[in-house]
């Protein structure tokens, strides 16, 4: 008997296979300092951090996909524009 894996079990399979960045990548990434992304896990900024994940107690990782949705849930049309919170694209 074979099993058929439905489309959210495939996306959570490739999900799950994505690898995991260091904090200095991300910093990389996104040009910003490693210092902020620190900071932002403890102090967030105005429309929330970058989702991270501590496999640690000195061990933190991040996946880019989140790193992307975080940056382009940030998406203005012009610097008097209101940050946008909640679903990308809204």
């Amino acid at each position: 008997m074979t099993h058929e894996t439905s489309a959210p079990e495939q996306a959570e399979i490739a999900f799950s296979n994505e690898p995991f960045v260091t904090e200095q990548e991300v910093a990389e990434f996104l040009g910003l300092s490693t210092r902020t992304l620190q900071r932002w896990r403890s102090e967030p900024p105005v429309g929330g951090g970058i989702c991270f994940y501590q496999l640690g107690p000195k061990r933190i990782l991040y996946r880019i996909s989140d790193c992307v949705a975080w940056a382009e849930g940030r998406v203005k049309n012009s610097t008097s524009e209101q940050l946008r919170t909640g679903v990308v694209g809204s």
